[in-house]
């Protein structure tokens, strides 16, 4: 990404799959996608994966474990996929 700051009432535009990397225009997020591609599919699917199985877990009482345990699995994961990092 260009690290610009977005001009005065604009804002930064989040990838529309992964979520994880945000631009300050479209040109510049076409100019990241050779970059970005490599990880985007990933990083969409195990986020999907998380909020699906963070859903599933959410009962009473039992948020901050598994707050716990999802940022244990995320962390892992950054481990695991090259580039990250």
């Amino acid at each position: 990404t260009c690290k610009k700051h977005p001009a005065a009432g604009d804002t930064l535009r989040a990838c529309g799959s992964c979520f994880s990397v945000r631009y300050c225009s479209p040109l510049c997020q076409r100019t990241d996608w050779w970059n970005h591609r490599l990880i985007c599919e990933n990083v969409g699917i195990a986020r999907a994966n998380a909020l699906a199985h963070h859903e599933e877990q959410n009962l009473p009482g039992s948020a901050a474990k598994s707050l716990k345990r999802d940022h244990a699995a995320l962390a892992s994961w950054f481990e695991v996929v090259p580039g990250l990092r």
